[in-house]
């Protein structure tokens, strides 16, 4: 059985904006409401998108 979940979509504001799309449609999904330019910010300041990185709690402050 397959299930999907019910995720807003919020579509690329410009090329190399699908990082901060898609912070904005997680956020979205968990109640956060939140601009593009604040899940650019988000996407920008958080190591824990970089997979080689350990993830460090800042990257859960944007809450």
């Amino acid at each position: 059985m397959s299930s999907s979940l019910s995720v807003p979509h919020f579509p690329q504001q410009a090329d190399g904006y699908c990082l901060p799309a898609c912070v904005q449609m997680v956020m979205a999904y968990w109640g956060i409401d939140r601009s593009i330019e604040a899940s650019q910010r988000i996407a920008d300041d958080c190591w824990c998108w970089h997979p080689w990185i350990a993830p460090s709690s800042s990257c859960f402050a944007f809450a």
